[in-house]
């Protein structure tokens, strides 16, 4: 005669911990992509910068329910001294002294505090120079938007996550 044993299985512990770990690989792929997507928008650009400030002022971010899990810039800062808004302006009180990498961390610090704790995965990436939205198509048709800074992989980026998750293209105002 055959005796029966009971197993107890803790199924929602294992499913805590496998939803934990595909969290854990997911933010891994989506970190090493927006680093890849960031070196592309590099790459691609066709704005050349004079000072490094633009160049410094690029960064990417992955959070997941509201909580940054990575970020970064495309490499150490290179620029030596800042760069003017409005450089060429008749009123020097006009010229605002713009340090990229600076503009780069206080975008981060504002992004994370407009994200709820709910959200899942958000990947940013964004050119922070105050003077980025003036030379981007993107951002208007005037004598001074004709140089893809960052919109240029956008429908790349938009082929890959429309069908996963909502993507947009903001041009936030100085």
């Amino acid at each position: 005669m055959a005796k029966k044993s009971r197993v107890q299985f803790a199924k929602k512990a294992a499913a805590k911990d496998m939803l934990k770990r595909l969290i854990a690989i997911q933010t891994e792929r989506l970190i090493a992509y927006a680093r890849e997507e960031l070196y592309e928008m590099i790459v691609s650009r066709e704005f050349k910068s004079r000072t490094f400030n633009l160049a410094d002022s690029y960064v990417w971010a992955v959070y997941f329910n509201g909580k940054e899990q990575g970020h970064g810039y495309i490499g150490s800062k290179m620029a030596s001294d800042v760069s003017l808004l409005h450089e060429w302006s008749r009123d020097p009180s006009k010229r605002v002294p713009v340090d990229g990498r600076e503009e780069a961390k206080r975008f981060l610090a504002a992004f994370k505090s407009k994200l709820s704790g709910d959200a899942g995965w958000v990947v940013v990436w964004a050119a922070c120079a105050p003077y980025a939205k003036y030379l981007d198509p993107a951002a208007g048709h005037t004598k001074t938007n004709r140089f893809f800074v960052i919109s240029q992989r956008y429908d790349h980026i938009k082929n890959v996550f429309s069908s996963k998750g909502k993507v947009t293209f903001n041009i936030s105002p100085l």
